[in-house]
């Protein structure tokens, strides 16, 4: 009788343990799979991002305000793309310097001419744009740092 019971318990250890086993290894891999859905989504969005940062420059050096507004507004449905994924606070401060890189793409679109000075102050500040994007949007989207920062 006793030799039954403690095989029963035995018996019933195992099947809980597997029980466990079983359920951590489906947690994981939902997790797994939540993490490679979200990384493709937010890869994508940021590369395109960091892209249309380019194209909104080139617009303006061209003093296209038809291509500028568009790549404006490209700018503005990536960002909602990735808004989800920010806390609240880096929300605000990343919509607050995409307001300022759009008054920044501007004012040098309406620039009558530029000389090289001009020119080489606004890739300085272009590339400080991309910089502090970079930094924070990678560190917040990916939680590390970009590599090649400069």
């Amino acid at each position: 009788m006793t030799s039954v019971v403690l095989s029963a318990i035995v018996g019933l250890g195992g099947l809980a343990f597997g029980i466990l086993a079983h359920s951590a290894t489906l947690k994981q891999e939902k997790e797994l799979k939540q993490f490679e859905i979200t990384f493709i989504a937010k890869q994508s969005a940021y590369a395109s991002f960091i892209n249309c940062l380019y194209r909104s420059l080139s617009a303006a050096l061209d003093k296209d305000p038809g291509l500028l507004f568009a790549n404006e507004k490209e700018l503005e449905a990536l960002f909602f793309s990735l808004e989800p994924f920010l806390e609240q606070e880096d929300r605000r401060v990343e919509w607050d310097r995409l307001q300022q890189f759009f008054l920044f793409c501007t004012s040098i679109n309406n620039r009558q001419s530029l000389s090289d000075e001009d020119l080489e102050e606004i890739f300085g500040t272009f590339v400080e744009f991309r910089n502090e994007f970079r930094q924070s949007l990678f560190q917040s989207l990916f939680g590390q740092e970009p590599t090649l920062l400069r």
